[in-house]
């Protein structure tokens, strides 16, 4: 039964196996890439010199078990590791975003306004015999009036103001509205009855995986018509978004390219919950989003693993 140890083991494995009492034993080594890493011993009354090629044959076997094991749970342990990571990061760009949305509101919206109420201030006290120049302090009030309005609307499209004050209700019925102002596209909304009430962090969560749909819809979809459904049910949260555009194609949803589904499905599973994607050509694709409904601490421990 040595036979099948290399050199170097064989004192040790005769030591272990009288140490152990296996008198009738087989001993072969576990090796991977032809490293040991173990020794497999089989005991038995009967034992004889016949059985070495099974058993070395299953040590063979048993060692690829043992390795692939470790290699999958290092895997396993990596893409935790990169949830968590994603998740954090998710978690800071929101934060900078919100911090960005206010530097321009407040900061850059107030110079604004300033500089407009300046600038009446002086148009009112221009010589009434040059009307030129009242005439360009008119273009100049509407230039900046338009300026005061692409910040807004920058500030909005960067953290809507609406999801911290009123709730994600409100910020989709407001994402909807203006999803249909840019497209053109139809966008029928059915909400549940009664307030959502929601750790922010989440539903900052499905107001970006519902940006990311509606955009897709805009790009790719070929769409006239997108129906959004958010049901609040006893134990989980729905939000379902049905266009009637081309039909996305299985090729296409489980395409590692697509970065913006696979950043949806992350920010899913960050909360516990999963997105499907459903296409028939021609007939349009539904995306559904579900989140299960947890209490706030445990919604808390989860975004706590994240790193946050």
């Amino acid at each position: 039964m040595a036979k099948i140890l290399p050199k170097p083991l064989r004192p040790l494995a005769f030591r272990l196996a009288a140490l152990l009492g296996l008198e009738q034993s087989v001993l072969a080594p576990l090796t991977v890439g032809g490293k040991p890493f173990g020794l497999l011993a089989i005991s038995g009354v009967g034992l004889t010199e016949t059985a070495v090629p099974a058993v070395s044959a299953f040590a063979n076997q048993a060692a690829i078990a043992i390795e692939n094991a470790r290699l999958y749970g290092e895997a396993r342990a990596g893409q935790e590791q990169l949830r968590s990571l994603a998740s954090y990061l998710q978690i800071a760009r929101e934060e900078e975003r919100s911090h960005i949305a206010r530097e321009i509101h407040d900061e850059l919206g107030q110079l604004l306004t300033a500089s407009k109420m300046d600038l009446s201030w002086l148009a009112q006290r221009l010589p009434a015999d040059q009307p030129h120049l009242a005439e360009k302090a008119g273009i100049i009030s509407d230039l900046i009036d338009s300026i005061i309005q692409r910040v807004r609307r920058v500030a909005t499209e960067l953290r809507p103001g609406m999801l911290d004050d009123l709730g994600l209700a409100a910020a989709i019925e407001w994402q909807t509205q203006e999803f249909t102002k840019r497209t053109g596209i139809a966008c029928d909304l059915y909400l549940s009855e009664g307030e959502i009430a929601l750790d922010s962090d989440l539903a900052t969560a499905i107001f970006r995986i519902l940006q990311e749909v509606l955009t897709n819809v805009a790009r790719h979809a070929g769409a006239t018509e997108v129906r959004v459904e958010l049901a609040d049910r006893s134990d989980e949260l729905v939000l379902i978004v049905w266009d009637n555009g081309r039909g996305i194609t299985e090729s296409q949803v489980s395409d590692p390219r697509s970065l913006g589904l696979l950043g949806m499905r992350e920010r899913a599973r960050a909360w516990g919950g999963d997105i499907t994607v459903q296409g028939v050509r021609g007939r349009g694709t539904t995306v559904t989003l579900r989140v299960p409904r947890r209490t706030q601490g445990e919604a808390g421990d989860d975004q706590g693993a994240g790193g946050r």
